[in-house]
């Protein structure tokens, strides 16, 4: 619900400082995102186990491979035009955001169990803080590389895959899974392509950087 509202705040806002009113395919885009992602975290149904415990070894691997997808994805950015950069900048951002959300859970966790006294003594603060920090500078830079409708999409997608699949991996949390469940969700990623497809036709959210190119160009 979080992602979802931010994409289609961010849609409404565009339009009104566009002056223009928002394109079917742009609200189609928003609204089958959105559906997409809803239906694909209601089949499989992620809830906490009663006392999760992760391992140290399993937190040092988790963190290290979203460590390297992000340094992998911010590698092959460089070589890209904007409109690619972007998207793999805020992809990136992306799966940060969601090492964010568990790191901040497991923080919470460590508190209840240990107090807060001791919070400087858990690892998880610490990641809450870095992984925020680079996750916020990566979506600026996404943002400032090309349109909206390049950056808030990749964002909104793997923000919460990545939320999930880490906090069943680290903190034990359990997702149904079945053989219809998968196929529903291979659907929903599916669903999720198209939804960015059809934003990425948005006129509203290209029009700060259409109107910045056409002054550099008109600039003598």
């Amino acid at each position: 619900p979080l992602l979802s509202t931010n994409l289609l705040f961010a849609l409404a806002f565009a339009a009104v400082l566009a002056g223009q009113r928002p394109g079917a395919h742009e609200i189609g885009g928003a609204v089958l995102l959105s559906a997409a992602l809803g239906v694909f975290i209601a089949v499989g149904n992620p809830h906490s186990s009663p006392a999760p415990r992760p391992n140290n070894a399993v937190i040092v691997i988790a963190v290290g491979a979203v460590v390297g997808a992000v340094l992998c994805l911010i590698a092959v950015a460089k070589g890209r035009e904007l409109a690619g950069k972007s998207a793999l900048l805020a992809t990136a951002a992306g799966l940060l955001y969601g090492l964010q959300d568990v790191s901040t859970r497991a923080t919470l966790q460590f508190v209840q169990d240990r107090g807060i006294a001791e919070i400087l003594l858990s690892p998880w603060l610490y990641i809450v803080v870095g992984s925020a920090v680079i996750a916020i500078l990566l979506s600026q830079s996404a943002f400032k590389a090309a349109r909206l409708d390049y950056s808030l999409p990749p964002i909104a997608a793997a923000e919460p895959i990545a939320g999930i699949a880490l906090g069943v991996g680290l903190l034990g949390d359990v997702v149904s899974v079945s053989v219809v469940g998968i196929l529903v969700d291979a659907l929903c990623l599916v669903a999720m392509v198209g939804g960015v497809a059809l934003i990425a036709r948005s006129h509203n959210l290209a029009g700060h950087h259409l109107r910045r190119t056409r002054t550099v160009t008109s600039d003598p």
